[in-house]
Order: C-alpha cells, then structure tokens, then sequence
C-alpha cells in the first residue's frame, strides 16, 4: 500500500495520567514509529509516557498519525506542544474514574489553541460493573458546559481486547470527514 497517496491527518490523544491513552493508541495503530509509544527511558522506569509518541493507521484515504501526549500534571508543556500539530482530538477517560483533574486541563488546553473536533473515549469497559449507557450521559452533561457541547461522540472501549474499536474507528472517520483539510499530497 502506497501511504503517499494518503491524506495525512494528525489526532492527538488527551486525558489524565492512566487513562490508557497509550494504551487506545497501540490498539488503533498499525505502524508505530520508531521512538514508538512510551520509549523514553523514564517512561519505562515511571510506568507513564513522558514525552510525545507518534503511531498511525490507515483509514480509508487517510494516513492518520495519532500524537500520544503525557497525562501527568508535571508534565502540561508537553501536551500543549502537541496542540500546535493536530486536526482533532481523543479524549481518553477510564470509565471506571470518570473525568479527573488532566482531563480537565487538557480540556482547557484544547478549547483555548481552538481545536474544533473532538472524540471521548470511556476506556476500560472491561473492567467497568456499571451501566455503560449511565457513564455516557454523566460525560455528555460534565461536556455539556465546555465549548464542544453535549453532544460529542462518546465512545466506550477496552484496550485491553480490543472491543469498541470498530465502533471508534467509524467515528474518527466521521469527525476527519468533518474537518476541513487542506493538505497537498502531489507536493503542487
């Protein structure tokens, strides 16, 4: 498959610190660059991403490059700078915490540098006794203040096997169908 006949879309991935961004990451990605997901020493030795991670997939005539950004407090700068190079957002959230102090900031982050588009993740289904239904209208009113609104595609995963994400894959499709692109891939 020629990837350069691809329209190239950047979507950076949100939430607090063990959300399972890293995670929702690999789980979408077929190619994984080769810093990869968490390859900085020190994400090994904190067990959490310190520094930007890139993977992508293809999507129907998109290369979509995903921008796995750090959920630690210590560590704003870092997703901030991500900002600056997405199309659209993930926001990642363990359905079994809700929405913590990151999501928040992030959330803040992303309405302020005016990225238009977004998509919530509820990861962690796996590990969830609850009502997924219930989770999703808790997070469509803690939205429903923001500058997205309430009604944002949620989306409820597990990384872990995988289950969701046929569902979410249809959705990011939707929302890059959404965006207005405007990228020249002959290099004119």
């Amino acid at each position: 498959m020629d990837i350069t006949t691809k329209i190239p879309v950047h979507i950076g991935l949100f939430g607090h610190i063990d959300s399972g961004k890293t995670s929702v990451a690999a789980s979408l990605s077929e190619i994984i660059s080769t810093a990869g997901l968490d390859a900085h020493p020190q994400s090994k030795e904190r067990g959490i991403t310190i520094d930007l991670g890139f993977t992508s997939f293809i999507l129907n005539d998109y290369i979509v490059t995903l921008v796995d950004s750090p959920g630690h407090a210590d560590l704003i700068k870092i997703s901030a700078s991500s900002v600056e190079i997405i199309d659209c957002a993930l926001i990642v959230i363990d359905i079994n915490k809700g929405p913590q102090v990151q999501t928040g900031e992030h959330l803040i982050m992303i309405e302020s540098l005016h990225i238009e588009k977004i998509i919530v993740i509820l990861n962690k289904i796996d590990i969830f006794n609850g009502k997924v239904e219930d989770e999703i209208i808790k997070i469509k009113k803690f939205f429903r203040s923001t500058t997205f609104g309430s009604d944002i595609p949620v989306y409820a995963v597990s990384a872990k096997n995988k289950n969701g994400f046929k569902d979410l894959k249809h959705g990011i499709f939707a929302i890059i169908n959404s965006l207005k692109l405007n990228r020249d891939i002959k290099g004119n």
